[in-house]
């Protein structure tokens, strides 16, 4: 997971620009497989890659359209609510690793509406799970629909509370 990793730096700073913290968050990157437009795309690379006679013009389209719809749909996710969401699946599932939970969240991400939602029904994660993974038990729907949550594109910032000071006597600033 580590070449899916990023670091995401945040400055806090007022309206004055004055400094109010730093803080970084652990993010992982995903790329939204849930549009109907990248079902398309992989239906058209599987009719290239099949067919008799290759087509090197199409089979260059493709790939462009392809590293185009890649650099317009990735996002991110919270690394730390992904890793724990992890656990908890391989709890009830031992076969499934982050990998197999990253390619969940990716058929469920859409960014269709310019930010990220998590769109998931039980109908279509059990047809997903048992398609990809050979596995629709009751449970394992259950605990999908359970983790894979907008928790995993939220990256909370806590400011802690400033708190006014009283000063009783007099003091000089020096400059």
């Amino acid at each position: 997971m580590d070449s899916l990793s990023t670091e995401i730096s945040v400055t806090l700073t007022d309206e004055a620009r004055n400094l109010a913290g730093q803080l970084s968050m652990e993010a992982l990157y995903c790329l939204s497989t849930a549009s109907e437009k990248y079902k398309e795309i992989t239906r058209r690379q599987a009719a290239l890659n099949s067919a008799v006679s290759f087509n090197a013009d199409a089979a260059n389209n493709l790939k462009i359209e392809l590293a185009d719809y890649v650099r317009k749909n990735i996002c991110v996710i919270n690394k730390n609510v992904f890793f724990d969401a992890a656990e908890q699946l391989k709890l009830i599932e031992p076969q499934f690793n982050e990998y197999a939970l990253l390619y969940i969240i990716a058929h469920v991400i859409d960014l269709s509406s310019g930010k990220p939602k998590i769109k998931v029904n039980a109908g279509e994660i059990k047809t997903f799970l048992k398609t990809n993974f050979y596995k629709d038990k009751a449970e394992i729907v259950k605990a999908v629909l359970r983790l894979v949550k907008e928790d995993l594109l939220d990256f909370p910032v806590h400011i802690p509370e400033i708190k006014a000071l009283e000063i009783k006597r007099s003091f000089k600033i020096i400059t």
